[in-house]
């Protein structure tokens, strides 16, 4: 640990033990110094740990400050950081900062630049979160007073704050107003007088402050880059990169605050670019403007790429194996276009969950094995493949019949307590999937807390918010998504916390309970470390199929008596299923949204009774907060909130068909139709419309695919990424080199659309026909091995009837006895036993009732399902060692393309387009 974080730690256990001692004795003036905690808090300020820092703040501001000035700066402070603070709501934490600042000094008759220019800064977020222009609007006029103000005080430094954001405001305004256009809302506002002012200002700025520096000014890095923005906003591009010069060798990147200011700088001078050149066709990486922000980032490199870019986010959706699979093909084209190293959010739910926590592991060992210099694009392709590769044979293993059926399992969920099927789910995840990272299938357990990436060329330890984005290959924040059913919210595991984020939850409408995020460290004993596959299993725990996750004694009960709650957590996609809220939670400007959740069909007759009723409601309900997540998506990217968004799902490019009524005269309406509908066989992404309506329909199960459907998925997922972000954002320097990826050899059964369908074509049809069931998917495929399946298993069962004859010999009734004797016989013994079980589960279930505050209900659930699984599991066995070995070999890629003696060659054209093309 170097100095610098050595020192942050000690301010933080410091301001702990400060607040502790303030709630204990809130009145002891020894404490509660005004000046004291204003100076601690600003010393936790400038590392950005603005939690401990507004408490502190809220402390002082509740004592009797005779001092005006010393009141005014509590309270900006205070508001300062309130709406800073990650761990408050974003809308509640920014109303909160508006009271705090208008207590301290009544916004609408300040005369302090810096209560003006705090109470800009919060408008304009709040039209980041909410695209309103009001806020905008509001943002301008303070910046503005803020700036007419601190022009006729004496100049220092910092005087240009209020004015340079005054000016960057009113470009987003003008910017806004050519979005809304002519005919919008807002046509009678002049978008040029907007851009004027700006100048105005920004000239302002350099005749006084640029001919009459103040004091200190030459060693100010503020200062300095303000003059710089004002330049390059007028077009004096040489000045700019002259300033930018001098910024650059007075700043001291010494400290984690300096680091921050150097990249929220080039970030604001990006976007001041950005919205200059708004519009036009012009590579920004060709105009003099760049080359201006490179004199400040030391030359072209990955800092100013990722200036200009943002933060690039990728959701990985739930929907079981289904996602999982068609995630991988979305990975590796992304992989393939050399987009992957770029992703700094990674936010997972489900099926996404189990494939993004794998690809983590795999990713932690290239960054951690390789310098960041040495890493190309081939690396993360083999990364890919080594995913492909080792997540199909782990989907082969079928866990859900190994988690719902095993024998030592089913004993373990009567015989111990707070275990379930979920626990051992995320078990056989460690075992079948996450081991191969390492070659093997080791059952060592893995723990999620320990998953930190540190790169091979950092010393210090790395923290990704300030050290990615000047690295080619970002290290990416994990973020495993579940869902709360205690209070409803959504629920995250990332590396460093777990628990409730607070900016998805909006206190206007939302007045349950938050259960804070826990930093592991500071977590009761048997939650300092969570078991990774324990995570995953949460996000991928289906209500219903599997019981929930259950977190007991982590959380304080509502009485405070000393009692605790559990906390239960199911399936993330109950909350929010593409895991968009994560991304935005982490100021994601460019989105990639990979979506193979199952989306709602048509139904010719839905059923009438109620639980036909119900569960077609809850779908409706899942769909439409699907679609507004999406329609919320494009509203901020037209906003221009986003830099980029591509969002693929497993319904695109398929057709919303009116349908007639009965003895409808009226012709259908061509437009509402559509002309791919009537004549197009095929997406815009090169694949048939009847296959991709069944790859759509695919289970969302966790049992074992073959590889034709696995590949199947694996293609579509890449063509489809492959059409929708070909120049979605030009910084990405998307790379055009393909790679022999196994899953392209089925390109050519599943684009081409002629009149007649090859032998393969039919035959992948039949297989994805079968896919949507989930059981007896094998006894739906014709085939003389399934028939020889179904001769073995008869077989076997006949060789078991030998063996419990022979057991029972000894207990023959009669010489005469028949086979319904022995079956009585053996049907007593096997009641003996399950008796017996019941006594002993009885038992054990009072001691959990009694001992660890289970309800009745969930022991006799427990006790059922093991029941059931000690009864079954035989019957388990003999779907994995033969069954599922039938339906996997039916689904062989090869035994497909042989079907028409494709072989190898057919691989099919090197991009989706051509494919449509012909």
């Amino acid at each position: 640990m170097n100095r610098v974080s050595a020192e942050v730690d000690q301010e933080e256990e410091q301001a702990k033990l400060l607040l502790t001692a303030l709630f204990e004795k809130p009145d002891e003036p020894t404490l509660a110094d005004p000046n004291d905690l204003l100076k601690r808090a600003m010393v936790l300020k400038r590392r950005s740990r603005f939690r401990y820092a507004r408490q502190l703040l809220a402390h002082a501001s509740r004592r009797d400050i005779t001092d005006v000035s010393l009141r005014r700066r509590v309270g900006q402070q205070l508001a300062l950081c309130t709406y800073k603070d990650p761990d408050l709501p974003i809308g509640d934490r920014l109303q909160r900062a508006l009271e705090y600042l208008d207590h301290a000094d009544p916004i609408a008759t300040s005369v302090d630049p810096e209560t003006l220019g705090i109470a800009g800064s919060i408008h304009k977020k709040h039209w980041e979160q909410t695209e309103s222009l009001p806020h905008l609007e509001l943002s301008v006029r303070c910046y503005r007073r803020g700036h007419e103000i601190s022009m006729k005080l004496p100049l220092h430094p910092d005087s240009g704050y209020p004015g340079i954001n005054a000016a960057f405001v009113l470009d987003l305004m003008a910017n806004q107003l050519d979005i809304v256009g002519a005919d919008g809302p807002r046509a009678s506002a002049d978008t040029t007088s907007y851009r004027d002012a700006a100048a105005k200002i920004r000239r302002e700025l350099l005749a006084t402050l640029g001919e009459r520096p103040p004091q200190g000014a030459e060693q100010s890095w503020w200062y300095l880059v303000t003059m710089a923005e004002a330049a390059l906003g007028v077009g004096e591009v040489d000045d700019a990169r002259r300033w930018l010069t001098d910024a650059r060798s007075v700043l001291q990147m010494d400290s984690e605050s300096a680091r921050w200011e150097y990249e929220a700088t080039a970030r604001q001078l990006a976007k001041l670019v950005q919205l200059r050149y708004q519009g036009s066709n012009a590579p920004l990486d060709r105009t003099p403007e760049w080359n201006a922000i490179a004199e400040l980032l030391g030359g072209e490199g990955p800092g100013l790429r990722s200036t200009f870019r943002g933060k690039v986010g990728l959701a990985l959706s739930g929907g079981g194996f289904r996602a999982s699979l068609f995630h991988i093909g979305v990975l590796a084209r992304l992989a393939e276009m050399d987009v992957l190293r770029h992703v700094e959010v990674l936010s997972c739910v489900s099926g996404g969950s189990i494939v993004g926590a794998h690809y983590y592991l795999l990713l932690r060992r290239l960054l951690e094995g390789k310098s960041d210099r040495s890493i190309s694009r081939d690396d993360y392709v083999d990364l890919v493949q080594r995913l492909m590769r080792d997540f199909l044979h782990g989907v082969e293993s079928n866990i859900r019949i190994r988690a719902l059926a095993e024998f030592t399992t089913s004993l373990q969920l009567i015989f111990r307590p707070f275990y379930s099927r979920t626990r051992r789910l995320g078990e056989l995840y460690e075992t079948y999937i996450f081991s191969g990272v390492e070659g093997g299938r080791s059952k060592e357990p893995r723990w999620i807390n320990e998953l930190f990436i540190q790169p091979k060329d950092v010393s210090d330890p790395f923290n990704p918010r300030s050290g990615n984005w000047q690295r080619v290959n970002k290290v990416p924040m994990l973020v495993l998504n579940a869902t709360t059913l205690n209070t409803g919210h959504n629920w995250q595991f990332t590396a460093s916390y777990m628990g409730e984020p607070p900016n998805t939850i909006d206190r206007e409408v939302d007045a349950n309970e938050r259960l804070r995020r826990i930093y592991y460290p500071d977590a009761p004993d048997p939650y300092k470390r969570v078991r990774l596959g324990h995570a995953v299993a949460a996000s991928a725990c289906v209500p219903g199929l599997f019981e929930p996750f259950t977190l007991p004694d982590l959380y304080v009960d509502d009485d405070r008596s000393g009692a605790a709650r559990t906390v239960r957590l199911v399936d993330g996609g109950v909350h929010d299923n593409q895991g968009i809220a994560s991304l935005n939670e982490q100021d994601c400007s460019v989105m990639i949204v990979s979506d193979a959740s199952g989306q709602m069909t048509t139904q010719n007759q839905p059923r009438g009774d109620n639980v036909g009723a119900l569960t077609r409601s809850s779908s409706i309900s899942r769909e439409r907060v699907r679609v507004e997540q999406f329609r919320d998506l494009v509203g901020r990217r037209d906003a221009g909130l986003l830099r980029g968004l591509v969002f693929v799902h497993l319904k695109k490019g398929l057709d919303a068909i009116p349908i007639s009524w009965l003895d409808c005269k009226e012709p259908p309406d061509i437009e509402l139709l559509g002309k791919s509908a009537r004549w197009d066989r095929t997406t815009n992404y090169g694949i048939r419309k009847d296959i991709q309506r069944l790859l759509a329909s695919v289970r969302t199960d966790l049992d074992s695919f073959h590889e034709v459907e696995a590949y199947a998925l694996m293609l579509d997922g890449y063509q489809m990424i492959e059409h929708e972000l070909r120049d979605c954002v030009p910084e990405l320097e998307a790379s055009k080199a393909t790679t022999d990826w196994p899953f392209l050899k089925l390109r050519h059964a599943m684009s081409h659309a002629g009149d007649d369908d090859t032998p393969a074509q039919h035959d992948l049809l039949r297989l994805l026909r079968v896919a949507e069931r989930v059981p007896f998917k094998v006894w739906k495929l014709p085939s003389i091995t399934l028939l020889l399946a179904c001769v073995a298993s008869a077989v076997v069962v006949v060789l078991l009837l030998v063996v419990v004859r022979n057991l029972i010999g000894n207990v023959r009734p009669a010489a005469n006895a028949d086979w319904m004797t022995y079956l009585g016989t053996l049907t007593r013994w096997v009641g003996s036993g399950l008796f017996g079980l019941m006594v002993a589960s009885a038992v054990w279930g009072g001691a959990r009732i009694f001992g660890f505050r289970e309800s009745l209900s969930q022991v006799l659930t427990g006790v059922g399902l093991g029941l059931v699984g000690v009864v079954t599991w035989p019957l388990s066995r003999l779907h994995l060692h033969i069954f599922d070995k039938v339906y996997q070999h039916r689904g062989k890629l090869d035994r497909l393309l042989n079907a028409e003696g494709q072989g190898q060659q057919n691989i099919g054209p090197s991009r989706p387009t051509e494919v449509a093309a012909s």
